[in-house]
């Protein structure tokens, strides 16, 4: 599969087939992967001189103002975690999480909605004591500074809350296992089916579809808080079900080709049988269909050899996969889902992606073509990165991507400006306005210090 960069949370649909980072994708129609040779050449091409940096520019420590975070340190960080009746959440596992906020914009099924990535620079782990008592070490306390606790798959609770100093006490809902039994709209067992469950309403639900969940990222990459305390599962062949949700009003979204929708449901600790649940929706169209469309470059020319990978409804890894003929035209057959998305894949090395790469959900049948734009591998400028850490990637206020990297590793940057996030034990900003394609040396000394500005 090509390789790109991602920040595990957003686009539902596009993200999960990109956590087999550098797999190939089988696919069929006209062409095949780059070769070898092609790719190695790529690898091994000489920095241009008129790119932005290269490799005979001078390494430089970053320097950081002295004392610069020590000033900005307090003691330690203590409170109570209860559940919603004021019992004593004792033994769980509690995390902490330091960082200042950054407002971006995301691409998602060709429309722009609002998220808020909370970039980490403090973390710490603990576990509840008697009374639910909580203590973390020295964290740090600046006006920019927002500190969160949060639950990471620990089976009794679920709790994600902003603190604001020692001696609060934190509300956090208890895991529930849930059992029940789905059936389609005709009362017939629904086997092998996969749906998911989340806290909140119906309306909440659409309400985050609108507006992307926050993000919390560390120099280690995404920590994988879950702000929406959800859990997913397949049916048996009887159509029971198991699921651990957080106490409270539920939502059971129901999404596969062959339905669509969603029931609410109430999840105490004392009752946790919902019973039989009657799925609504749509059923799997009766016919298969087929789209077509064409691939074009930055510069608008046919962009040959791209890979076009498809969801046949909007849920889980792409159903199909394709590349471009010589004339950039594609061609996906056998689609039987109402909604189907496309997402063109140029080259197999890491690189940003741009929201003209993906279609917006595309109802079906559709007889028009689609025309989506790709750069090619030599339209990209190659940054080797200097310094190890995440590296968020935003264009215009847009979210492009993000992934942490290692020394030296090298990504594909579009041309035009961008500007770069990098989280490591501080967060350090760099603006760049890419002209020319070719390799060159993302240094660190092109970034300034700015944890708390």
């Amino acid at each position: 599969m090509r390789r790109l960069l991602v920040l595990p949370t957003l686009l539902v649909a596009i993200l999960l087939v990109f956590l087999l980072h550098g797999a190939r994708t089988e696919r069929g129609g006209g062409g095949g992967p780059r070769g070898e040779e092609e790719a190695a050449a790529h690898r091994d091409a000489r920095p241009r001189a008129d790119a932005v940096g290269n490799d005979d520019e001078p390494l430089h420590e970053i320097e950081f103002p002295e004392g610069s975070d020590e000033r900005h340190m307090k003691g330690p960080m203590d409170g109570r975690l209860v559940y919603l009746d004021g019992a004593a959440a004792k033994g769980v596992q509690l995390h902490l999480a330091v960082g200042r906020p950054i407002e971006v914009r995301v691409f998602r099924n060709g429309e722009f909605t609002t998220k808020t990535v909370f970039l980490v620079v403090g973390h710490a782990t603990t576990t509840t004591g008697d009374g639910g008592a909580f203590r973390f070490p020295e964290v740090w306390d600046a006006a920019r500074a927002r500190s969160f606790v949060y639950t990471a798959d620990d089976p009794q609770a679920f709790v994600v809350a902003e603190v604001f100093g020692s001696g609060e006490t934190v509300r956090a809902r208890r895991c529930v296992k849930v059992t029940g039994r789905l059936v389609d709209k005709d009362g017939k067992p629904l086997d092998d089916y996969w749906f998911e469950g989340r806290a909140g309403t119906p309306e909440d639900w659409r309400t985050r579809v609108l507006f992307e969940e926050d993000s919390f990222v560390s120099a280690g990459g995404d920590l994988g808080v879950d702000s929406l305390a959800k859990d997913d599962t397949r049916t048996r062949k009887d159509g029971t079900f198991e699921l651990v949700l957080a106490e409270g009003r539920n939502t059971l979204v129901f999404g596969e080709i062959r339905s669509e929708g969603s029931v609410e449901i109430e999840v105490t600790p004392s009752s946790t049988d919902v019973g039989e649940l009657r799925v609504p929706g749509a059923p799997i169209l009766a016919e298969e269909h087929a789209l077509r469309g064409q691939v074009l470059t930055l510069a608008g020319a046919p962009h040959a050899g791209c890979d076009v990978l498809a969801w046949d409804g909007s849920v889980g890894l792409p159903t199909h996969g394709v590349t471009t003929d010589d004339a950039g035209a594609f061609e996906v057959k056998g689609l039987t889902s109402p909604n189907v998305i496309l997402w063109a894949v140029p080259t197999d090395r890491r690189h940003v992606v741009l929201p003209v790469q993906t279609s917006a959900t595309i109802r079906m049948p559709c007889v028009a073509p689609i025309i989506l734009t790709a750069p090619t591998e030599e339209e990209y400028a190659w940054a080797r990165v200097q310094a190890q850490g995440f590296y968020l990637f935003v264009r215009k206020d847009v979210f492009a991507a993000g992934e942490a990297l290692d020394h030296m590793d090298v990504v594909g940057l579009p041309p035009g400006p961008l500007h770069i996030y990098l989280v490591t034990s501080r967060i350090l900003e760099a603006t760049l306005d890419l002209r020319e394609p070719g390799e060159f040396l993302l240094a660190e000394s092109r970034f300034r210090y700015t944890t708390w500005d």
